[in-house]
Protein backbone atom coordinates (compact mmCIF):
# COMPACT_ATOMS: atom_id res chain seq x y z
CA UNK A 1 0.00 0.00 0.00
CA UNK A 2 1.42 3.37 -0.98
CA UNK A 3 1.51 6.31 1.40
CA UNK A 4 -1.24 8.02 -0.63
CA UNK A 5 -3.44 4.90 -0.41
CA UNK A 6 -2.75 4.78 3.29
CA UNK A 7 -3.92 8.37 3.68
CA UNK A 8 -7.09 7.63 1.73
CA UNK A 9 -7.85 4.58 3.91
CA UNK A 10 -7.27 6.54 7.10
CA UNK A 11 -9.44 9.41 5.93
CA UNK A 12 -12.23 6.97 5.13
CA UNK A 13 -11.77 5.40 8.56
CA UNK A 14 -12.01 8.86 10.09
CA UNK A 15 -15.28 9.54 8.30
CA UNK A 16 -16.80 6.11 8.77
CA UNK A 17 -15.63 4.69 12.04
CA UNK A 18 -13.94 7.08 14.46
CA UNK A 19 -11.97 10.24 14.53
CA UNK A 20 -8.39 9.37 13.64
CA UNK A 21 -6.79 9.43 17.06
CA UNK A 22 -9.37 7.29 18.92
CA UNK A 23 -9.52 4.93 15.93
CA UNK A 24 -5.77 4.59 15.85
CA UNK A 25 -5.61 3.96 19.57
CA UNK A 26 -8.42 1.40 19.35
CA UNK A 27 -6.61 -0.50 16.59
CA UNK A 28 -3.22 -0.29 18.25
CA UNK A 29 -1.73 2.06 15.66
CA UNK A 30 1.07 4.24 17.01
CA UNK A 31 0.01 7.88 17.22
CA UNK A 32 2.49 10.70 17.81
CA UNK A 33 2.24 12.20 21.26
CA UNK A 34 0.29 15.43 21.33
CA UNK A 35 -1.91 14.52 18.35
CA UNK A 36 -5.40 15.95 18.64
CA UNK A 37 -8.70 14.31 17.72
CA UNK A 38 -9.44 15.00 14.08
CA UNK A 39 -5.80 15.79 13.41
CA UNK A 40 -4.25 14.58 10.17
CA UNK A 41 -0.79 14.43 11.78
CA UNK A 42 -1.13 10.69 12.59
CA UNK A 43 -1.88 9.96 8.94
CA UNK A 44 1.51 11.14 7.79
CA UNK A 45 3.58 9.67 10.57
CA UNK A 46 2.02 6.22 11.00
CA UNK A 47 4.28 3.42 9.79
CA UNK A 48 2.81 1.32 7.00
CA UNK A 49 3.48 -1.91 8.87
CA UNK A 50 1.32 -0.75 11.77
CA UNK A 51 -1.67 -0.22 9.48
CA UNK A 52 -2.37 -3.90 8.91
CA UNK A 53 -4.86 -3.84 11.78
CA UNK A 54 -6.80 -1.16 9.92
CA UNK A 55 -7.91 -3.49 7.13
CA UNK A 56 -10.52 -5.47 9.02
CA UNK A 57 -12.06 -2.43 10.66
CA UNK A 58 -12.19 -0.61 7.33
CA UNK A 59 -13.98 -3.54 5.64
CA UNK A 60 -16.59 -3.60 8.42
CA UNK A 61 -17.07 0.14 8.67
CA UNK A 62 -20.40 0.09 6.80
CA UNK A 63 -22.00 -1.82 9.68
CA UNK A 64 -20.18 -0.41 12.67
CA UNK A 65 -21.26 3.12 13.61
CA UNK A 66 -18.89 5.50 15.38
CA UNK A 67 -18.03 4.77 18.98
CA UNK A 68 -19.93 6.66 21.64
CA UNK A 69 -18.26 9.73 23.03
CA UNK A 70 -15.68 8.50 25.49
CA UNK A 71 -16.09 9.53 29.08
CA UNK A 72 -13.34 8.42 31.40
CA UNK A 73 -15.66 9.24 34.30
CA UNK A 74 -18.17 6.59 33.23
CA UNK A 75 -17.47 3.45 35.32
CA UNK A 76 -18.02 1.31 32.21
CA UNK A 77 -15.43 3.18 30.14
CA UNK A 78 -12.55 0.72 30.50
CA UNK A 79 -14.81 -2.27 29.81
CA UNK A 80 -16.22 -0.49 26.75
CA UNK A 81 -12.73 0.22 25.42
CA UNK A 82 -11.71 -3.38 26.00
CA UNK A 83 -14.78 -4.66 24.16
CA UNK A 84 -14.21 -2.25 21.26
CA UNK A 85 -10.62 -3.43 21.05
CA UNK A 86 -11.78 -7.05 20.85
CA UNK A 87 -14.15 -6.00 18.06
CA UNK A 88 -11.36 -4.23 16.17
CA UNK A 89 -9.25 -7.38 16.51
CA UNK A 90 -12.16 -9.41 15.06
CA UNK A 91 -12.37 -11.36 18.33
CA UNK A 92 -16.15 -11.35 18.14
CA UNK A 93 -16.84 -13.94 20.82
CA UNK A 94 -14.88 -11.95 23.41
CA UNK A 95 -16.41 -8.68 22.22
CA UNK A 96 -19.95 -10.09 22.52
CA UNK A 97 -19.24 -11.34 26.04
CA UNK A 98 -17.71 -8.02 27.14
CA UNK A 99 -20.53 -5.93 25.68
CA UNK A 100 -23.08 -8.08 27.49
CA UNK A 101 -21.10 -7.79 30.69
CA UNK A 102 -21.10 -4.00 30.31
CA UNK A 103 -24.86 -3.82 29.71
CA UNK A 104 -25.57 -6.13 32.65
CA UNK A 105 -23.15 -4.59 35.15
CA UNK A 106 -23.60 -0.94 34.16
CA UNK A 107 -27.18 -0.59 32.87
CA UNK A 108 -27.19 3.16 33.57
CA UNK A 109 -23.94 3.80 31.74
CA UNK A 110 -23.97 6.01 28.66
CA UNK A 111 -22.45 3.01 26.88
CA UNK A 112 -25.06 0.40 27.84
CA UNK A 113 -27.49 0.90 24.96
CA UNK A 114 -24.79 0.95 22.31
CA UNK A 115 -23.09 -2.04 23.95
CA UNK A 116 -26.16 -4.13 23.13
CA UNK A 117 -25.94 -3.09 19.48
CA UNK A 118 -22.26 -3.99 19.34
CA UNK A 119 -22.99 -7.31 21.05
CA UNK A 120 -25.57 -8.05 18.38
CA UNK A 121 -23.13 -7.07 15.65
CA UNK A 122 -20.40 -9.32 17.08
CA UNK A 123 -22.81 -12.26 17.35
CA UNK A 124 -24.00 -11.63 13.78
CA UNK A 125 -20.39 -11.82 12.63
CA UNK A 126 -20.00 -15.17 14.39
CA UNK A 127 -23.11 -16.56 12.69
CA UNK A 128 -24.88 -19.74 13.69
CA UNK A 129 -28.45 -20.17 14.87
CA UNK A 130 -27.82 -19.55 18.56
CA UNK A 131 -25.64 -16.49 17.94
CA UNK A 132 -28.22 -15.00 15.58
CA UNK A 133 -30.98 -15.59 18.14
CA UNK A 134 -28.87 -13.96 20.86
CA UNK A 135 -28.09 -11.06 18.52
CA UNK A 136 -31.79 -10.47 17.90
CA UNK A 137 -32.45 -10.61 21.65
CA UNK A 138 -29.75 -7.99 22.25
CA UNK A 139 -31.38 -5.67 19.71
CA UNK A 140 -34.82 -6.30 21.22
CA UNK A 141 -33.42 -5.42 24.65
CA UNK A 142 -31.81 -2.29 23.26
CA UNK A 143 -35.11 -1.27 21.68
CA UNK A 144 -37.08 -1.70 24.90
CA UNK A 145 -34.51 -0.53 27.46
CA UNK A 146 -32.56 2.11 25.48
CA UNK A 147 -34.89 3.58 22.83
CA UNK A 148 -32.68 6.67 22.56
CA UNK A 149 -29.38 4.84 22.08
CA UNK A 150 -27.19 6.41 19.44
CA UNK A 151 -27.15 3.16 17.48
CA UNK A 152 -30.94 2.65 17.28
CA UNK A 153 -31.18 3.41 13.55
CA UNK A 154 -28.20 1.17 12.81
CA UNK A 155 -29.84 -1.51 14.95
CA UNK A 156 -32.86 -1.56 12.64
CA UNK A 157 -30.62 -2.30 9.68
CA UNK A 158 -28.70 -4.95 11.60
CA UNK A 159 -31.96 -6.58 12.71
CA UNK A 160 -33.02 -6.90 9.08
CA UNK A 161 -29.68 -8.51 8.23
CA UNK A 162 -30.03 -10.92 11.14
CA UNK A 163 -33.58 -11.85 10.16
CA UNK A 164 -32.50 -12.32 6.56
CA UNK A 165 -29.76 -14.71 7.66
CA UNK A 166 -32.18 -16.54 9.95
CA UNK A 167 -34.65 -16.85 7.06
CA UNK A 168 -31.89 -18.20 4.84
CA UNK A 169 -31.30 -20.86 7.49
CA UNK A 170 -34.96 -21.90 7.44
CA UNK A 171 -36.54 -19.75 10.19
CA UNK A 172 -40.12 -19.20 8.97
CA UNK A 173 -40.90 -16.39 11.45
CA UNK A 174 -37.80 -14.46 10.38
CA UNK A 175 -38.71 -15.03 6.71
CA UNK A 176 -42.18 -13.61 7.34
CA UNK A 177 -40.72 -10.51 8.98
CA UNK A 178 -38.34 -9.97 6.06
CA UNK A 179 -41.26 -10.24 3.63
CA UNK A 180 -43.27 -7.74 5.70
CA UNK A 181 -40.36 -5.28 5.71
CA UNK A 182 -39.94 -5.67 1.96
CA UNK A 183 -43.65 -4.92 1.46
CA UNK A 184 -43.34 -1.80 3.64
CA UNK A 185 -40.45 -0.58 1.53
CA UNK A 186 -42.32 -1.17 -1.73
CA UNK A 187 -45.41 0.77 -0.58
Amino acid sequence: MSKVETIVVLRKAKDLLFRIVPFALCCGVAVPSGAQEGSIAPVVSVELSSLRSLGAAHRLAHLVPPAAAQSSEDPADSLYRLARRAMADENYRTAARLFLELADQYPRSDYAGDALYYRAYALYQLGGRRNLTDAKEALDRQSSDYPRAGTREDAKTLLTRIQTEQARRGDADAAQKVVEKAKQLSD
